[in-house]
Parts: structure tokens; C-alpha cells; sequence
């Protein structure tokens, strides 16, 4: 990947996170400085997303900053010239909005941001999650009770395939088709 390809937030699109990310994740997240590295880290997940999601996502941000500010409440402001209490409420309108696509951004862009939340080092500490630590632990148990079998099955799918290696060799017969 070059250097142009690497994906950076605009200024736009960090300003619409960061006013999201309070909203979107615990009261901690704002209590411990959390909202900058959670934006940073949702940052690098959108580098690797495949472009057209990201331009999607982007452009939904978009669409969600700017729509506030034809909402009568909002008085001509966009979502991040909102205070907190507008912006939220702002946020809610699109959470439990009719429509779908309002209605999905808002979630999936939440779960994002909370998704990013809880993979800081902190948090996974404070909370003793540690899926590696899991992880490690059931492929040991998993290969102690089906080890023999996995072997087994392993052999079985990297033997040579016999009818393969008699057809190669000429020594299988083919029927012809009547």
C-alpha cells in the first residue's frame, strides 16, 4: 500500500466522530480522555475496509452532520455545531428512525465506535478481557480431546488422491460413455 492510499479522517469527518463518540460509548470513555484514541482507532479500522464501504460511511456521516441542520430544533445548525444534548438527541432521531438507512448508520456507525471503545488496552484490562489468553486456552484443550482425530483428517485430505495418480500413470481404466 502507498502512502497515497493510506486512509486519514478528514477534518470534517473526525469533527462528526468525535462529537459521535461520546454518544455512542460510555460516560468512561469521556471520564479517561478515551474520545480521541477511540476516533484514531476507528480511523485505522476504516483504512483497511474496502473503499466503496468506507466512501459509504463517510458520505453517511456526511448526510448525518449536514440533515441536522434542516431539523427546526437544531435552528440551521449541523450535528457538529449541535451542543451535546441536541446532538444526542439528534443521534436518537436517526437511531430510532422509520427509515432503514437512517436508522442503520446510526447503529452501525455506534457499534463501530464501541467496537473501538472496548479494544483500547485500558479497557480490556479493567474489564480482565483477554481473548487471546481464550483463545490460546480452547485450541489446547480442543487439540488434547480431538487431536488424533484432526490428524487423522489431515492426512486423509494431503494423501494423493489414488484414482488421480493411476489415471497420471495409465494404469486406470476409463470407461467409455455409451
Amino acid at each position: 500500500m502507498s502512502t497515497e492510499d493510506v486512509y486519514r479522517h478528514s477534518p470534517h469527518t473526525r469533527r462528526i466522530l468525535w462529537v459521535m463518540a461520546p454518544i455512542a460509548c460510555p460516560p468512561e470513555a469521556v471520564e479517561r480522555g478515551l474520545i480521541d484514541p477511540v476516533v484514531d482507532d476507528l480511523e485505522s479500522f476504516m483504512e483497511i475496509m474496502p473503499p466503496e464501504i468506507r466512501a459509504a460511511m463517510i458520505t453517511g456521516m456526511k448526510i448525518f452532520d449536514a440533515t441536522a441542520a434542516l431539523h427546526p430544533a437544531n435552528m440551521g445548525k449541523t450535528f457538529c455545531e449541535l451542543d451535546q444534548d441536541k446532538a444526542k438527541r439528534w443521534f436518537d432521531l436517526w437511531w430510532h428512525s422509520p427509515i432503514a438507512l437512517m436508522r442503520e448508520f446510526a447503529k452501525k456507525t455506534s457499534g463501530l465506535l464501541i467496537f473501538c471503545y472496548y479494544e483500547r488496552p485500558s479497557v480490556r484490562m479493567e474489564l480482565a478481557y483477554h481473548p487471546d489468553r481464550w483463545i490460546a486456552k480452547v485450541a489446547r484443550e480442543r487439540i488434547e480431546r480431538y487431536g488424533e482425530e484432526i490428524r487423522t483428517k489431515e492426512a486423509a485430505m494431503t494423501a494423493a488422491d489414488p484414482l488421480t495418480a493411476a489415471m497420471i500413470s495409465g494404469t486406470g481404466k476409463q470407461e467409455a460413455n455409451p
